[in-house]
Order: structure tokens, then C-alpha cells, then sequence
């Protein structure tokens, strides 16, 4: 059954490739970048902008307030959290999505500034888009985490709340135990696989979660919440490898410095969800720095893990099967602390594997793996400061070539009626 559905997947993949190249459409990779700016390349553009590998693309007018996480689900839409309370105009509070087909900022699940009270903050984004076969208009649940209270006709939020598709309505996910001194900075949940695991049941949470408690996992079938020992500081990113077959293995990075496994888990740590054990990933002791942490993390190959922060030299990787972590290249630009960071798989389009983008306080940097050389981007943004906080990259498909991807969501809606 698994090599039917890899074929058929693969056959999908084809397809893509075959109809980007026949029908002559506007590919490439966008990146977008969301942090603390107002002018880019001599145009307004408020704390989120898009970027073509070529130009800087303006979206709507921004954010009236910074942005600090940047998050695409399967479709391209481009979700943004922050400290915002509108986006393009339209009250938003600080979460509001950019539709990939309209290219227009709206608000998520109906929220406005007012639903929200004063200072709310959204540092975390997760979607999971797999009610594909009821709805093809973008069917996503949204979960939101920050240092927030929202009211809802559910009742009050505190710092993570889920927007369901299904009921068009919010959740409020009660019974985590956060109160409003506490802060979610990483959501993570698996979206694609068969459906008898668990897995898919699991949202992990990460943070200062209250109480000496920095890891929780939530049920969302019994709607139930489990702290994880463990970490002993702020969790701040997840990598969760999103293919179907994937291990059960769940990376974990932050400020934390414990025992697992008879070694020490530094910055970072893989965690297996089914027994929620902890294990030492490579030698993270050598990267530690006085009040270091891990920030983000990426991963390629199948193995090649990037991360980035307040570490040595604070961009590092580790080659899979290797312990050591290396600097990216021997040039690499000293930039402290790395505060974003998205790194080209060896399934994306429109990029050469192993080539890097990072962000950081007045820093915006591309490396291509293809011929070693960094790129910096500072002088596009004028100002006497700015700051990067999330990137996000994905392949970039203009609107006239939606009948193409449509056909796309279509096998993928026949696939999931068949197998799912």
C-alpha cells in the first residue's frame, strides 16, 4: 500500500514539474520576510515583504506593528503573527493571513483587534489543510500561540487558541494551565500521514510555558494536555518532518541545557513523541555561549540539520550521520544572534540545495550553496534600524497558472478519497 501511494505521489510530483515546464508559467522562489521596517528598496512596506530572488514585491501596505512569525501553509497562503492590530488596512488583531488567490490581507476565522486585549502578541503559526476532500477552498485549521487573551463566543484564550474549519469557529483550547505571565513561542504538528497514527493527533507546544514548564503536547482528539520533562529554559522551534513516512522523531531547540540519555541535550534535542524520551543530537555542548540559544532550526537530506541564534559562530550545521557541527561555508559573515533562518531542501524548486537565507537585527543574508558566495540585502532597507524575525520560502506560482494547480488539488483530493 505505502509504494502505491509513493508512486502515485511521485507521479503528482512529475506532473508538477512537467506543467511548470510546459505551459510556460511564472515560477520561481519567493521569500518572505516579516520583522520590525517601513521602507524596502524605496517603497513602503510595513514589517512584511515579499522577495523574488530579483525585486522586493510590496504586500498591501503591512502591518501597522512587527512581525514575528511568518507561516505557509500547503496552498501558499501567508499567514503572519506579531504585534500588530491591522494588516492591509482591515483589522486583524495580530494574526492575519495574505490569500495566495485574491493576494489581499484577511482576517483569520473573522478576528478583529477587538476580540483581542491590549498587547497581544502571536510569535507562533501551525496549519493543518488536510480537510482537502470536504472543501477545496482552502480548508485549514489554524493555531495560534503568544503571550495573548482572546474572547471568543467559546469563552477567553490564553496564549494559544485553534481556529477549526470544520465549525468555523475558535477554540480556546482550555486547560493547559498558562496564565497570562507565560509565553508559546513554537507550535508544531504532524499533517500529513496515514490515518491510524496517532501522530497526527499531537499538537506540540513550546515556550515559557508557567510553572518551571517549558514542553506541553495537546490531544486533539481528547482534547487533553500533557507537560513533557525535560527542557529546563525556554523552548523556542520545532522541526517535524513533514513527509508521510516520516520517523517519529520531533527536534527540539531552545536555551535549555539537560541530561537525556546519559549525555547532555544543549540548545538542541530530538524527541521521539511516542515515548516523549529525550536524545542528544550531535555535539550541541560545542556550540553553547553565555546565554545562548537555538532560535531555529531547519533540516535537508533527510538528515542535514541548520540551526541558527545565539550559538557559535550563530549558524551552524551538521551533515547526517555526522557529530560535529560546521560553519556553512568558510566565508560565512559574522552576524549575532541569527534571529531567521530558511535553508533550500533538495525537493524545493527554484533554488540549489543547502543554500541559506538568515535574518537578524539590521541583517538580511542569502548564501548559494551553487557557487559559495553570501549576498547581503541591508542596503534595501532604508532606515537607521531594522530587524528580521521569520522567513518563509516557497515555490511561487502566478495566478494565470491555477488551472494547472488546480488539477493538482484535484489528484490530491482522489488520492486522499482513495487511501484516506
Amino acid at each position: 500500500m505505502r509504494l502505491v501511494i509513493a508512486s502515485l505521489l511521485v507521479l503528482a510530483l512529475c506532473y508538477v514539474h512537467l506543467t511548470l515546464a510546459a505551459i510556460n508559467i511564472n515560477a520561481g522562489r519567493r521569500y518572505f520576510i516579516g520583522g520590525e521596517f517601513t521602507v524596502v528598496n524605496g517603497t513602503n512596506a510595513n514589517n512584511i515583504v515579499a522577495f523574488d530572488g530579483k525585486k522586493y514585491i510590496t504586500m498591501g501596505t503591512g502591518t501597522n506593528g512587527p512581525v514575528k512569525v511568518v507561516h505557509i501553509d500547503i496552498f501558499k497562503n501567508v499567514y503572519i503573527g506579531g504585534s500588530f492590530t491591522t494588516a492591509g488596512g482591515v483589522s486583524t488583531g495580530p494574526i492575519a493571513v495574505w490569500r495566495f488567490d485574491k493576494s489581499n490581507w484577511e482576517r483569520v476565522g473573522n478576528l478583529t483587534s477587538s476580540h483581542f486585549a491590549n498587547n497581544a502578541v502571536v510569535n507562533a503559526i501551525e496549519t493543518d489543510c488536510m480537510n482537502l476532500v470536504k472543501n477545496l477552498n482552502f480548508p485549514c485549521d489554524v493555531f495560534i500561540g503568544g503571550n495573548f487573551k482572546l474572547t471568543v463566543p467559546a469563552g477567553e484564550a490564553t496564549n494559544i487558541a485553534k481556529y477549526d474549519y470544520s465549525s468555523t469557529s475558535w477554540d480556546v483550547l482550555s486547560g493547559h494551565g498558562m496564565d497570562s505571565t507565560a509565553t508559546v513561542h513554537a507550535l508544531v504538528k504532524k499533517e500529513l500521514g496515514l490515518p491510524t497514527e496517532k501522530a497526527l493527533k499531537k499538537l506540540w507546544v513550546g515556550g515559557d510555558l508557567g510553572g518551571g514548564v517549558y514542553l506541553k503536547m495537546y490531544a486533539t482528539d481528547s482534547k487533553k494536555w500533557n507537560n513533557i520533562a525535560g527542557p529546563n529554559n525556554v523552548v523556542y522551534d520545532f522541526y517535524y518532518d513533514p513527509n508521510v513516512f516520516s520517523t517519529d522523531v520531533i527536534y527540539v531547540t531552545g536555551a535549555f541545557d539537560f541530561t537525556c540519555s546519559s549525555s547532555r541535550c544543549t540548545y538542541l534535542a530530538s524527541l521521539n513523541h511516542k515515548s516523549t524520551a529525550f536524545t542528544a543530537v550531535g555535539n550541541s555542548t560545542a556550540l553553547m555561549v553565555a546565554g545562548g540559544a537555538i532560535r531555529r532550526i531547519d533540516v535537508i537530506r533527510d538528515g542535514d540539520i541548520y540551526v541558527s541564534g545565539t550559538v557559535q559562530d550563530n549558524l551552524k550545521y551538521m551533515k547526517k550521520g555526522q557529530n560535529d557541527f560546521l560553519k556553512v561555508s568558510s566565508n560565512q559573515p559574522k552576524t549575532n544572534p541569527v534571529l531567521a533562518l530558511d535553508v533550500c531542501g533538495e525537493t524545493d524548486l527554484g533554488c540549489k540545495a543547502g543554500s541559506v537565507v538568515i535574518g537578524s537585527y539590521n541583517g538580511l543574508k542569502f548564501y548559494n550553496e551553487g557557487d559559495g558566495t553570501w549576498t547581503g540585502q541591508e542596503e534595501y532597507f532604508t532606515g537607521a534600524a531594522f530587524t528580521v524575525n521569520s522567513i518563509q520560502s516557497t515555490l511561487y506560482v502566478s495566478s494565470a497558472s491555477m488551472t494547472g494547480i488546480s488539477f493538482l488539488l484535484i489528484l490530491v483530493a482522489i488520492l486522499s478519497l482513495i487511501f484516506f
